[in-house]
């Protein structure tokens, strides 16, 4: 009698089991993941859910005539932006000075992470709002990049990788929508 309960125990904790790991393979496998590749000058991302608040678009623009400079353009739409992760790649061996400062988007920018890799031939910056500060919304320069271009060098083209992310208040997943290259 004793061991029939205990297996009875047994073949419910199994059956358990096996729907829990079923529940999680099924909510692993229908959320959408941006792959770390680039995928050209121009990306639209993947949209998280059918409806999406991602409305956030970045744009790479020269900032000045002698192509030493590179605005990131930000363009809100309707999200309280408080962040943004940039994942950028560039051609080897094209700049020889490299500098990545805030633009005039954020208040009082907050400089959270900058990495510049050049085995991998990537740049890293992470800046937002201060900590417990609300985010905001608008049109404007989130950072700008100035270099000077290595002699005999291909031309410095950074481009943003898909893996970049914006956040806004209230909104847990990445709010970027479009990225438009130089």
């Amino acid at each position: 009698m004793v061991r029939k309960k205990y297996i009875l125990i047994g073949i419910s904790g199994f059956v358990v089991f096996i729907v829990l790991i079923s529940t999680l393979l099924f909510i692993s496998q229908n959320q959408q993941r941006i792959t770390h590749q680039t995928v050209g000058i121009n990306t639209v991302l993947p949209t998280p859910t059918p409806f999406s608040l991602a409305q956030t678009v970045l744009t790479l623009s020269y900032a000045d005539q002698t192509h030493t400079k590179i605005n990131i353009l930000i363009n809100t739409g309707t999200n309280n932006v408080h962040g943004a992760l940039l994942f950028l790649t560039y051609p080897p061996q094209s700049f020889s000075s490299f500098s990545i400062i805030p633009g005039n988007f954020f208040d009082i920018p907050v400089v959270y992470v900058q990495n510049v890799d050049q085995t991998q031939r990537q740049i890293i910056y992470g800046l937002g709002t201060p900590p417990g500060k609300k985010g905001k919304q608008g049109n404007a320069i989130l950072a700008t990049i100035t270099y000077t271009k290595a002699s005999n060098s291909a031309e410095f083209i950074p481009q943003l990788l898909p893996k970049t992310t914006v956040t806004a208040d209230g909104i847990s997943q990445s709010v970027l929508e479009t990225i438009n290259g130089l």
